[in-house]
C-alpha cells in the first residue's frame, strides 16, 4: 500500500488525504513503537499520540518523514517520562559500595539530586548494577556492547567522584 500522500492537501484540512497517510503509516509506525516499548498498550497509546499530533500539526507538515520524527520523539519522550526513578535506601548502598570509595558518600538529600543529574542511559545502567545485575546481564538487556557498559559505569563513578 504505496499510496502517495498530498501534503499540501493535508497542510489544507483534507481529512481524506490524512486518512490516506495514517493507512499508509500506521502499521510500520506501531511496529517502530513497539519495538522501542516493548509493550502492547503503551505502543497503541503512542501510536494514537503520534496521529493526533500530526493532525493538530497539519499545517505545519512539510513531508511524510515527519511521521516518523514525532514517533521517534514520542517513544523518547515516553521513556525519559517512565525511567525516572527513586532509589531506596538499599540501593543507594549498593551504589556507594559500587563506587568503591567512603570519601564519595554523600549527604541523604544530596542523593536523589546526584541520580537525577545523569542522564537517562546512565540512570539505566545504575538502576540495573543496583538490581543486582552483572555486566553481561546489563549488556543484553539494553542491547550494548560489553565494553561500552563498562565506560559508563566508569563514567557514572567519576561524575559521582566529582559531585
Amino acid at each position: 500500500m504505496n499510496e502517495e500522500v498530498d501534503i499540501q492537501q493535508i497542510q489544507t484540512d483534507s481529512l481524506t488525504e490524512f486518512e490516506k497517510m495514517y493507512r499508509k503509516y500506521v502499521k510500520s509506525v506501531y511496529s517502530y513503537v513497539f519495538k522501542m516499548l516493548k509493550n502492547t498498550a503503551d505502543a497503541e497509546e503512542i501510536v494514537q499520540e503520534v496521529f493526533i499530533n500530526l493532525w493538530q500539526k497539519r499545517a505545519i507538515i512539510q513531508s511524510e518523514k515527519v511521521v516518523w520524527i514525532m514517533a521517534k520523539r514520542k517513544c523518547i519522550d515516553y521513556m525519559r517520562k517512565r525511567k525516572l526513578f527513586f532509589l531506596c535506601p538499599q540501593e543507594w548502598a549498593s551504589l556507594y559500595q559500587m563506587c568503591s570509595s567512603e570519601k564519595e558518600i554523600i549527604c541523604q538529600d544530596e542523593q536523589q539530586v546526584m541520580i537525577n543529574k545523569l542522564s537517562m542511559v546512565d540512570r539505566e545502567v545504575i538502576l540495573l548494577a543496583l538490581k543486582g545485575s552483572s555486566r553481561n546481564e546489563m549488556a543484553t538487556i539494553l542491547e550494548i556492547p560489553l565494553g561500552t557498559i563498562d565506560s559508563r559505569l566508569n563514567r557514572i563513578r567519576c561524575k559521582l567522584r566529582r559531585e
